[in-house]
């Protein structure tokens, strides 16, 4: 027999090829297609000429193939990134008609869209995505009524795609890349929009309609049930009725991959029809005609590609719909294909088809389940005749459980204690009763079928929360180190493989060190300062050699904040198991949005805020506030708050973004400030109190606003370093080019989060040291 080694490897290698193009900074040039292309011809020059030597040859194989891969991933890119959004074009009113491509979703006060272009104008991408903003100011008014395939004339003002950057975080911006989004913005109340009528002869707009019809009947039959969205997901990829919370419990539980449209739903479909196609075709007697198994074989494949284009064609759904193509393929042509080579191939298809997949954590993980399938399916064929059926089944959740650790530590930071037993119970009732159910409410206009899906969904919830009550549910951990992960990553693979193989012991000890790692901290006397990218607004991550301190937590938004999204997320990739000191400088919302959901993700234990004014009541989740004088040293690094001052007299004048809080942290390499909102006010009393020369980084007042950074303060301050926390371009304009210049004349080298992301500074005895995160993630498609 063939030895499919040789697929293998040239897959894995055209992959290889795909990742290291989507590694590269720029595009620019055509010298890496033209080495690209070089190598390929020489490869298959030197497979014909050594073609007596199989390993040479197999070696001008694999050098083809990576360069192929990395060849089309360039062209690919080119192409992506040529229809771009012209910078001269970002912020300018633009007259555009065309087409409502998406679903409409409510997100908050603003219905969400994707736009198609009828001849955009020049420098304007054809592929929009738009929000339509209820009139500010009147929470009464209505939200537009839009429907896909709609045709419009909008005024609309655009930017580039734009995404947070922050260590451990996915690059958000290669997300709007792949879906081709090559512009978003917002609809201009003025000028009042035009409707112009319904578009006609697009499938995807059809598709999209019909989304959106059934949607709002399975919207409108489970009224306002908790579970409403899962059916609705499901069914048509539509995840907006999701919550927060409930995707959180989804992921404790380790049942996220069963309330996404995933390979595990399509093959159910396309089983199910076949089934039924298979059955039909023999009660009818043409099964002398044509098997029934192979006349099953298309009807499995035209509903599973229905499904897969109505519930959007994910990753995971492109793999498994590209591999059930396949294996319906070979079933009618009787060619014999290994299962594993079957996925070899889905994989170079779906790299080939999409080169983006491979950024994403559903890509590997796909994949990745789907073999440790094969691997336990193989490692338990001898065991099936005495291993009983639910022990089976114990015995491979347990296996994909174990196999998976390494890989949601690498993405996640965490992984699911209690995933296997709560799988057990889930995929069968997911599988075998919600997703029917959800899926005969599509076609069956029957209010009972997706109330009946929710209500047993809610059930099976509520028998699943009772493992909260038994064991903890999920494990965070700091992200691990490459080297460290590899090889626990191989052990927990090897654990798979068949009763008998030496070893298959390790993956538990193995994974010991990654669970005990934590990453390295600053020496005494020296301090780490990290201010976050979380658009407009700022969240600073301080921590010494055994302490840990947020100063402010970021904005909140309609359905969510900085705090869950970014914060958290952040602080646990760190190896952060609780905060020493929560501080929130004032209460306006872009400062303290996300305060508590940062606090009811980690133990806090003490939170300080803003002093009242005379008369005010203190804030209740206060447990101390910041005044002038005081301070603590945490490791030899000292603290010490400069404003607001404790005269009443004084600070009763002030506004509220005056009295902010205001820290000075001091270490043996240097000293840093913490600036909040203050404006001219408490500049002016900082100057006058004369304690802040000899300044090594300055965090920007007020955002780099043009009501704070006066010339006074930035002369007093001299800092080498400032740092401005703004979103991209920011509403309000910071930071403002006055203010900029005037701390580039006093010396100070400037760093901004929405042109660099997350900035981190290190101050320890050599001095300051500082990086950033698009610094260290360059890619090509930052900053087109």
């Amino acid at each position: 027999m063939r030895s499919n080694g040789p697929v293998y490897a040239n897959v894995l290698s055209l992959v290889l090829g795909v990742i290291l193009l989507q590694q590269r900074a720029s595009l620019d040039g055509w010298a890496p297609l033209l080495v690209a292309g070089a190598v390929v011809a020489g490869g298959l020059a030197c497979r014909r000429r050594w073609a007596g030597r199989p390993w040479v040859a197999r070696l001008a194989a694999l050098m083809v193939a990576a360069a192929f891969g990395y060849g089309w991933a360039y062209v690919q890119a080119g192409w992506r990134l040529s229809d771009e959004l012209a910078a001269e074009r970002e912020g300018q009113d633009i007259a555009v008609t065309g087409t409502i491509a998406t679903m409409p979703i409510v997100r908050g006060r603003s219905v969400a869209f994707g736009f198609l272009v009828d001849g955009p104008p020049v420098g304007v991408p054809r592929r929009l995505a738009l929000r339509w903003y209820a009139p500010y100011g009147d929470p009464r008014a209505a939200l537009p009524s839009l429907a896909a395939g709609e045709r419009w004339h909008f005024t609309v003002r655009l930017k580039r795609p734009h995404g947070r950057l922050n260590p451990h975080a996915r690059d958000g911006e290669v997300h709007w890349l792949e879906a081709g989004i090559r512009a978003r913005g917002y609809v201009r109340a003025r000028p009042t929009p035009e409707r112009l009528g319904m578009a006609s002869g697009h499938p995807g707009v059809w598709i999209e309609m019909l989304r959106q019809r059934v949607a709002a009947r399975l919207g409108a039959a489970m009224g306002e049930r908790p579970w409403r969205g899962v059916p609705l997901a499901l069914a048509l990829g539509d995840q907006a009725a999701i919550s927060e919370a409930q995707w959180t419990r989804f992921r404790e539980l380790g049942i996220v991959h069963l309330v996404v449209v995933s390979g595990l739903h399509v093959t159910l479909v396309g089983g199910l029809a076949a089934a039924l196609a298979g059955w039909l075709w023999a009660r009818l007697g043409l099964a002398r005609r044509w098997p029934a198994r192979k006349a099953a074989m298309p009807v499995a494949l035209l509903a599973a590609w229905s499904y897969a284009l109505v519930s959007g064609f994910g990753i995971p759904v492109q793999r498994s719909v590209l591999m059930l193509t396949v294996l319906a393929l070979c079933l009618m042509l009787d060619r014999r294909l290994r299962v594993s080579r079957m996925l070899a191939l889905v994989l170079a298809a779906t790299v080939l088809f999409d080169p983006w997949a491979v950024l994403a954590p559903g890509f590997w993980l796909s994949f990745l389940a789907v073999g440790v399938l094969l691997l336990a399916g193989l490692a338990g064929a001898a065991e099936r005749a005495w291993l009983p059926r639910l022990a089976l089944a114990l015995r491979t959740q347990w296996l994909i459980g174990i196999a998976m650790v390494p890989a949601l530590l690498l993405f996640f930071q965490q992984f699911s204690m209690v995933s296997p037993i709560a799988n057990l119970v889930a995929v069968p009732v997911v599988g075998l009763v919600v997703l029917p159910l959800s899926l005969l409410a599509m076609v069956i206009p029957v209010d009972a079928l997706p109330v009946l899906a929710e209500r047993v969904f809610a059930a099976l919830m509520a028998g699943l929360d009772g493992l909260a009550a038994v064991a903890p549910l999920a494990w965070w951990q700091a992200e691990p180190p490459g080297w460290l992960l590899l090889p626990t990553a191989a052990a927990c693979l090897w654990s798979v493989l068949p009763r008998g193989t030496p070893g298959r012991w390790l993956a538990p000890v193995a994974l010991l060190p990654v669970l005990a790692y934590e990453p390295p901290r600053p020496s005494p006397g020296a301090f780490e300062l990290t201010v976050l990218d979380v658009g407009q607004g700022l969240s600073v991550h301080v921590r010494t050699a055994t302490h840990d301190l947020l100063f402010d937590s970021g904005p909140a938004w309609p359905g969510g904040d900085a705090g869950a999204s970014v914060v958290l997320p952040y602080l646990r990739a760190e190896g952060v198991a609780a905060l020493d000191m929560l501080i929130s400088s004032h209460p306006d919302s872009d400062h303290a949005g996300g305060a508590d959901s940062v606090a009811s993700g980690l133990p806090v234990a003490s939170r300080v805020g803003q002093p009242p004014l005379p008369g005010e009541a203190a804030a209740a989740t206060m447990d101390d506030q910041c005044v002038a004088g005081r301070g603590w040293q945490w490791d030899s690094v000292r603290f010490r708050w400069l404003s607001p001052p404790a005269g009443a007299d004084i600070v009763s004048a002030w506004s509220r973004n005056d009295r902010s809080c205001t820290l000075l942290i001091s270490g043996v390499g240097g000293r840093a400030l913490l600036t909040a909102d203050i404006e001219a006010a408490a500049e002016r009393w900082l100057v006058e109190a004369g304690t802040l020369s000899g300044l090594d980084l300055v965090v920007a007042p007020h955002h780099g606003s043009r009501s704070s950074s006066s010339a006074a303060l930035v002369a007093a301050l001299a800092p080498r370093v400032v740092v401005f926390p703004v979103g991209y371009r920011s509403r309000f304009g910071h930071p403002h080019p006055e203010v900029w210049a005037r701390w580039a004349a006093a010396g100070a080298r400037g760093y901004r989060t929405d042109s660099q992301g997350a900035v981190r500074a290190r101050i320890d005895p050599a001095g300051l040291t500082m990086r950033t995160e698009r610094g260290q993630r360059a890619r090509y498609w930052h900053g087109r």
